[in-house]
């Protein structure tokens, strides 16, 4: 989206200072400092072996980040498995629910902290500050695939997010 708003100025200086709060890491692997997680290699080491396109992702590739996306949907499904596993032999939907609600500790895409337990209304145990800056001059090479600069950043002021 914010691709999008950066083509229309109009819509960057309506845009520009908004705060977004989030659990996002948002481009983290653009900075050339960047390393990896174990979580995310395991993740693209899975993904690259299982699909049947032949296709292999790095988080140095520039544009959109097909890397990001494989380690979301890692996190995804593997929290779905896990509810599987942890119902038991032939569970029910209803066993796979409970299973679920009371994961504790699960593992996320940006490896951010987080838990399901009954009542928790989100996955994500921590939030940081984002900012939208327009026009977008970045001091990182924060570009998409069409060579659309990328407007929102973290501030890395992670805080417990709000029950």
């Amino acid at each position: 989206m914010s691709g999008q708003i950066t083509n229309n100025p109009d819509a960057g200086n309506l845009y520009n200072g908004a705060i977004i709060i989030d659990s996002a890491t948002t481009g983290e692997f653009r900075d050339p400092a960047f390393t990896p997680h174990a979580f995310a290699e395991m993740c693209q080491q899975v993904y690259a072996e299982g699909n049947t396109i032949g296709a292999v992702h790095d988080w140095t590739d520039e544009g959109d980040s097909a890397w990001g996306m494989v380690n979301g949907v890692c996190s995804i499904v593997r929290v779905a498995l896990r509810a599987i596993y942890d119902a038991g032999d032939n569970p029910t939907a209803a066993d796979v629910h409970a299973a679920l609600a009371n994961l504790g500790p699960v593992d996320t895409g940006a490896l951010t902290p987080g838990s399901i337990s009954p009542g928790k209304t989100q996955i994500d145990d921590a939030i940081q500050t984002l900012d939208f800056v327009f026009p977008c001059d970045l001091p990182l090479p924060f570009t998409r695939d069409a060579g659309d600069p990328v407007c929102v950043t973290g501030r890395g002021d992670w805080r417990p997010a709000p029950r």
